[in-house]
């Protein structure tokens, strides 16, 4: 399956006026046979307690990229098992803390009492419960995947605090907060093997897969607690249960996938209300891509991004993507 990768981040507007590094951070790998691709974008916070997202969301980039590497490519000549995934798929939201409360269908209160917030978050506990009923093999195999992400990112963090010491301004604005709320950052994945594909994601931001019709779907399954400016993150206080994650081991790829950060996806207004308006920009590039070819394309993209958070959410801007089923041109 010919395929085309990309990615690129860029220095939001309001980042240029105030003089701020970009916390945004997007990578993307090709296996040397061209069968295996990786992309993964990272969001880094913006307050002003994360003084170092930048750096939090490149580790967790590049962390990330050598987990799933790992986890993807022969050891010592042998292939990895995949028996775990092939002919399986499946999608699975965030889960409750409160393992006890995970797999409950109890109502956290009396339905008198509860808020909007409560019943959502009561809708996606039993969301979750259906999701992983017959997957606990898979989910056993992704949470050891994210929990090794999250522990060597604790150790990168931890090692360039040791290395670079925080300046008595950094320290301020940290605070009482924990060592890594100053790397705080999202991630999302997506990866495409022969034989299957998976995705997940911690935070904000789209990843969004297009079928041949030109239709666009979310893969991973969003979770309540993103939501306006909040979101969920590495730096959260147990981030590893925050995870989604979906997977395909049936032979059924999508046509592309494109993972845009937060800055991108608000600049086309509210997803939840009018998710066409995000869908017809990744349907344009889409097409772009596949009529003028990479090369173009990039540099078009690299042109229009800051002129769209200028206009838009004035955020820094990460987008990557893959296209399948590609002529050699288009590369």
């Amino acid at each position: 399956m010919k395929k085309l990768v990309f990615s690129t981040s860029i220095l939001g507007a309001s980042h240029i006026r105030n003089k701020k590094p970009c916390q945004d951070y997007s990578i993307v790998w090709l296996s040397d046979d061209s069968d295996t691709a990786v992309l993964i974008v990272c969001d880094g916070h913006g307050s002003d307690t994360y003084v170092r997202s930048d750096v939090g969301a490149r580790l967790a980039g590049e962390i990330t990229l050598d987990c799933v590497r790992r986890f993807l490519l022969p050891f010592n000549g042998i292939k990895p098992d995949s028996e775990w995934i092939i002919g399986t798929k499946g999608a699975v939201t965030s889960r409750e803390e409160d393992v006890k409360m995970r797999y409950s269908k109890l109502k956290p209160k009396d339905e008198k009492d509860m808020t909007e917030t409560d019943w959502m978050r009561y809708r996606q506990r039993l969301e979750f419960r259906e999701q992983i009923k017959d997957k606990y093999e898979q989910d056993a195999i992704f949470q050891a995947l994210f929990g090794s992400v999250y522990e060597k990112w604790l150790d990168a963090i931890q090692l360039d605090s040791l290395k670079n010491p925080f300046t008595d301004e950094e320290k301020e604005l940290i605070g009482k907060h924990e060592l890594k709320k100053a790397y705080g950052t999202t991630l999302m994945t997506y990866v495409q093997t022969p034989e299957y594909w998976f995705a997940f994601q911690i935070g904000d931001g789209r990843m969004l897969a297009c079928d041949e019709k030109s239709q666009w779907r979310q893969i991973v399954p969003w979770d309540i607690a993103c939501f306006q400016n909040q979101t969920t993150s590495l730096c959260s206080s147990s981030p590893i249960p925050k995870f989604r994650y979906a997977f395909d081991g049936t032979g059924c790829f999508p046509r592309a996938v494109f993972c845009c950060s937060d800055g991108i996806e608000d600049s086309y207004g509210d997803y939840d209300v009018a998710p066409e308006n995000l869908h017809n920009y990744f349907t344009g590039l889409l097409k772009v891509f596949t009529e003028e070819g990479k090369e173009s394309t990039m540099s078009k993209l690299e042109e229009f991004l800051p002129k769209l958070s200028a206009a838009g959410s004035k955020d820094d801007m990460s987008i990557a993507g893959i296209i399948n089923n590609i002529t050699k041109e288009q590369q």
